[in-house]
């Protein structure tokens, strides 16, 4: 066997010993680091993020023939790094109940006193979308309404433009305050400072539910098809304001 090429077989199996030393090494830092995150409030990574990230993954995976030994390593490293966040993400998004609790269909923008909801940097969507005289102007592809209402609401408002349209529904100090909007066409802002939040199914879509107990006020917000949708009520019970949600349904 030539020189150099038992030089080459030792160089393998050094830089194998140390891949796999420096694999289990940030393998346990990175599995530390998701246990704690999974033990938070923070979201899990969207749809299309862990796609991206996926489609990102395996481009670095793919790449061969590497001569210099340091750049070896070096792409080593990445492509273990990567392989074990590949990992920890579905793990994240697949097994753990806290994390699958959050997976929700929008982007989340969240600051100290309210919470910004749209569609993800980056998405497409399919509302009919028009330039004219200059201006870009958004149609709904859909519109929807709620179907049912608590006894003695009466709407007092409404208002529409090319983005969505909103409607308030009253009953003396009580109020029901309903809102579609195109992902296309802005961020809905949701007041989430002081708020206790939970999670409920709303006709097959993730909703988030924002309970403001002092003020007596509730919001729950989810996406329907290219709308992100917004309901808003004051002095009306949790499970009226699920019902309410869950009535919505599309104008023929």
């Amino acid at each position: 066997m030539k020189k150099r090429q038992i030089n080459d077989e030792m160089m393998d199996s050094v830089l194998k010993t140390t891949l796999s030393e420096y694999q289990e090494e940030e393998g346990r830092k990175i599995l530390k680091e998701a246990e704690e995150l999974n033990k938070t409030d923070e979201y899990a990574p969207t749809k299309q993020q862990i796609k991206e990230f996926e489609k990102i993954s395996k481009k670095q995976l793919r790449k061969k023939k590497i001569k210099s030994l340091n750049f070896k390593l070096k792409v080593y490293r990445t492509a273990t790094a990567l392989g074990v966040l590949l990992l920890i993400f579905n793990i994240s998004v697949v097994s753990v109940p806290a994390m699958k609790e959050k997976t929700l269909e929008f982007f989340m923008k969240t600051y100290n006193d309210h919470t910004d909801i749209g569609k993800y940097p980056g998405e497409k969507v399919e509302d009919v979308k028009n330039v004219s005289d200059d201006r870009f102007t958004i149609k709904l592809s859909k519109e929807y309404e709620i179907t049912y209402l608590p006894k003695g609401f009466k709407m007092t408002n409404m208002n529409k433009d090319e983005a969505g349209w909103s409607a308030d529904y009253y009953k003396d100090a009580d109020m029901i305050s309903f809102k579609q909007k195109s992902i296309e066409g802005g961020d809905i802002g949701i007041d989430t400072e002081n708020t206790q939040k939970s999670y409920v199914d709303i006709n097959g879509h993730k909703a988030l539910v924002n309970e403001k107990k002092n003020d007596k006020v509730i919001s729950i917000v989810w996406r329907q098809d290219e709308s992100v949708i917004s309901i808003i009520c004051i002095n009306v019970n949790k499970d009226e304001v699920i019902k309410i949600a869950n009535s919505v349904k599309s104008v023929d």
